[in-house]
């Protein structure tokens, strides 16, 4: 099915600023260090000095709030690969250091206790999440949802957050490199879906990422599972048969037109075989809504062109 496509949103600059006694100014002038982190020893922000923090905030510093609003944590190697890639290596290296170290004292990103990677990756390796300021720049001042300082989460947890994460950056890499076009990520709770299930109950399918390409005009969707082969086969199959089920309610035809694949994305050999037998096993009439391959394939499988299920 031949569909319109979307341009990705192109990158902007950045420049820094600092809090000194709760006013924002350019981090160039010459306070001490004392003076700048008052700001940090706040236990409780109000609403101004939010504001004053906001008002610096560059369009790139919004961008890496986005990102964060919507997979929850990140490398600073992942934000960088995103949100810093102008220049060489080094460059881009040094100008996410600096950009993310501001941002974490203006309390708009925090460092998460885990690093990624051991101490050899560095800076690269401190995995952020939104901290107080930011959480109230991405929620755009609505008061619905309580705010709390992000806590480090279990290493199985943070590993498989992160590969969502690693997911949206292969996609976005992969666009800028002219090899597809991402009309669509959704991460987890925004990709779950809600319907009515057998017996008329409120069921909910809970995928980890809904994702929408297009190459060469053609558009793909795709369901993703980030499989850490921690989940039994029983529990693969129950999956299955959520997917199946909401297929049934053809909601998702009613508002794409088609109904977008199950990507099964797993981290060896070895379990993507245990994966593949699990879904050979489905009714046949089911077997093309499915897919499975390498969490280090996940762009391949994405941007490949493939007919959507009508």
């Amino acid at each position: 099915m031949k569909r319109p496509v979307a341009r990705p949103v192109a990158l902007s600059s950045t420049q820094a600023f600092e809090p000194v006694n709760g006013v924002i100014r350019d981090r160039s002038a010459n306070d001490s260090r004392t003076q700048r982190d008052l700001l940090l020893r706040r236990s409780r922000l109000d609403t101004a000095v939010i504001e004053q923090v906001r008002a610096t905030l560059t369009e790139r510093d919004h961008d890496v709030v986005k990102t964060l609003a919507q997979v929850h944590v990140a490398t600073g190697l992942q934000l960088e690969r995103l949100h810093y890639v102008n220049g060489s290596a080094d460059t881009s290296g040094r100008r996410a250091r600096r950009a993310l170290m501001r941002l974490v004292r203006l309390r708009v990103l925090a460092r998460l206790e885990r690093r990624v990677g051991g101490a050899r990756r560095g800076s690269q390796g401190f995995v952020y999440a939104l901290d107080l300021v930011g959480q109230h720049v991405a929620s755009q001042g609505a008061l619905a949802r309580r705010r709390r300082r992000p806590f480090t989460p279990s290493r199985p947890f943070l590993t498989h957050r992160l590969a969502i994460t690693e997911l949206l950056v292969g996609q976005c890499e992969a666009a800028r490199e002219g090899r597809l076009e991402l009309l669509e990520f959704q991460a987890e709770p925004a990709c779950w879906r809600t319907f009515v299930g057998r017996g008329g109950g409120r069921t909910v399918l809970k995928p980890d990422a809904f994702v929408r390409t297009a190459v060469s005009g053609w558009e793909s969707g795709y369901f993703v599972e980030v499989d850490c082969a921690t989940e039994s086969v029983p529990a693969i199959a129950r999956k299955l048969a959520a997917y199946r089920a909401y297929r049934s309610s053809g909601r998702e035809e009613r508002t794409l037109g088609y109904f977008p694949r199950a990507l099964f994305l797993v981290p060896t050999e070895e379990r993507r075989r245990i994966l593949a037998e699990t879904i050979a096993r489905q009714p046949a009439e089911w077997l093309d809504m499915f897919r499975v391959g390498l969490l280090s394939d996940a762009t391949h499988h994405l941007a490949s062109r493939e007919e959507v299920t009508p």
